[in-house]
């Protein structure tokens, strides 16, 4: 599966999938503006304790990314995001199942890549699909960074505590 994003998600859009090509699924609002696409090959499940094992996980996996695998990243290649914009979007995903079926789902970072080029970054967080420790498939985060700076360990501080903040603020709602 993969998984392109296209489009941010206000609060007020209603969304639902078309199929309009075989294995190709769209996420699109009631004007045809599409915020997602989905790409599939292969066989399909519809275990549905499976898909909602790896999609939780997923979901865990990818909170983890700011500022827990990010921030060492970035320092590891001496630069940050800009603290007045900080900028990370989240470009694809990518998903390969070598079974179909599992339980106590986890998925672990296995690598993670910072390519610079000037003031713009890509960044690939890979990861192994496991099933009760053993691994049943692997993928991909793809996300773009802008407005990288030096890195400054004070300024990158502040903008984890706003963040930390925000989501603490979003989780009291």
């Amino acid at each position: 599966m993969k998984f392109e994003f296209s489009g941010m998600v206000g609060d007020s859009n209603i969304l639902f999938f078309s199929n309009n090509k075989p294995n190709h699924y769209v996420l699109q609002d009631e004007s045809d503006k599409a915020f997602m696409q989905v790409i599939t090959s292969g066989e399909m499940t519809q275990d549905s304790d499976f898909i909602a094992q790896l999609s939780e996980q997923y979901v865990r996996f990818s909170g983890q990314t700011f500022p827990h695998i990010l921030v060492p990243l970035m320092e590891q290649e001496g630069v940050m995001i800009n603290p007045a914009r900080p900028l990370v979007i989240y470009k694809n995903m990518e998903i390969t199942l070598d079974r179909l079926s599992g339980d106590h789902i986890e998925l672990k970072l296995t690598n993670s890549i910072l390519e610079k080029n000037g003031k713009k970054g890509e960044v690939r967080l890979e990861f192994s699909i496991l099933s009760n420790g053993e691994e049943i498939g692997h993928g991909a985060k793809n996300m773009l960074l802008s407005g990288l700076r030096d890195y400054e360990q004070e300024a990158l501080d502040e903008v984890i505590q706003a963040y930390d903040q925000r989501k603490s603020n979003f989780q009291i709602q």
